[in-house]
């Protein structure tokens, strides 16, 4: 059980997410309990297929997640597979994750949601009645739409045999995040007001994103800002909670868009950009196309960053993601310019880290 001082990040499972976990610190560890998101195959264009099979996609999972993580808990969710995909020995999915997780010493809990197949349901109820470990139930902004919402949760908890103590709840509203700190928070006091069990969920979480879609270079050349009116709007929220009631804990999706398609690589030559967090806002740095101008281009990138103008930069000591910055600007030089997966790693280790040291001032005793 955490309570709403934890911070709960929603991140996918790829190289540069999953190293940027691996090298937070242990007391911004113990501070946080991620969801996982496993992506969706990596796509063969020429070929017209999947790069690999499922079984490939799924096997190094396990000691990949123990490597990464160790035993700490985390939420993994498979939604952009396929729910009716097996795996070659017939095993769904999810099953096979989790069970390569369990087998490593990993501390997983499956995360479903109302709407979820019913082949992805069975699977849930396998890894939980055989692991112990509860679910996390994902409510989406349509579920309050439904004409008995507390009687279909009622119903899918009866399913998994589990009571709501057994179950971390997170309303995530994805990317519908309105650009309005207060409609956001009058619209998650809404949904908290029409959740049942209110207070006996084992934990409970608002979850959102407003990082932009699309990053436009026009807008954000040399740099700009975009508001993370999902954090605003928490803190709005919370300044509108009775003191009775409870407080849910802060969850959003880190510097990224919720919604990632695979996009073929012959096709594209994204722009050099890195996404710094600053308080109630992302600093965007874009620069111009990387195949074509290459990457030297990242370290002017840093200089912006690191040299700002109100300042913006955290310090060299803040987290790994800001130390890395650092050594890579001009005048320093020390760190390379990195590959695909670098400045992931980079951005999501210090967006990372400074939304739990934002959550520590908010909720300071």
């Amino acid at each position: 059980m955490f309570d709403h001082r934890h911070y709960v990040p929603i991140v996918k499972w790829r190289q540069g997410e999953y190293q940027a976990l691996w090298k937070l610190s242990a007391d911004v560890k113990d501070n946080i309990t991620p969801l996982l998101e496993i992506p969706e195959e990596a796509w063969d264009f020429e070929a017209g297929a999947p790069k690999k099979t499922l079984d490939e996609h799924t096997e190094k999972f396990g000691k990949r997640l123990k490597e990464k993580w160790g035993g700490r808990r985390c939420l993994i969710d498979s939604c952009y597979l396929s729910p009716v995909a097996t795996c070659a020995n017939g095993e769904h999915h999810l099953s096979r994750l989790i069970s390569l997780a369990e087998a490593e010493g990993c501390n997983v809990v499956p995360v479903t949601g109302l709407s979820r197949h019913m082949d992805y349901q069975k699977a849930v109820l396998g890894v939980t009645s055989e692991y112990k470990r509860g679910i996390c139930l994902r409510l989406v902004a349509d579920d309050y739409d439904r004409s008995d919402l507390k009687g279909d949760i009622t119903e899918l908890l009866d399913y998994f045999s589990l009571s709501a103590t057994d179950v971390d709840l997170v309303i995530d509203s994805k990317e519908f995040v309105p650009n309005s700190a207060v409609t956001y928070a009058i619209t998650m006091l809404g949904f908290l007001g029409n959740t049942p069990y209110i207070n006996r969920w084992r934990s409970l979480t608002v979850s959102g994103t407003a990082f932009p879609a699309t990053i436009n270079a026009v807008n954000y050349r040399p740099n700009g800002r975009a508001k993370r009116f999902e954090w605003l709007g928490y803190k709005n929220l919370i300044g509108r909670l009775n003191d009775k009631d409870r407080i849910p804990s802060f969850s959003d999706y880190t510097v990224s868009h919720p919604q990632t398609g695979n996009l073929d690589p012959r096709l594209m030559d994204p722009n050099a950009k890195i996404k710094y967090t600053v308080e109630d806002d992302w600093f965007i740095v874009v620069g111009s196309q990387v195949k074509k101008n290459g990457r030297s281009q990242y370290r002017s990138h840093c200089d912006q960053i690191v040299n700002a103008i109100p300042k913006v930069f955290d310090g060299e000591k803040f987290s790994w993601g800001d130390l890395y910055i650092y050594e890579c600007s001009t005048a320093q030089g020390t760190a390379t310019t990195g590959g695909t997966s670098t400045w992931p790693s980079v951005t999501n280790n210090h967006h990372i880290t400074r939304v739990v040291y934002e959550l520590s001032n908010l909720y300071v005793i």
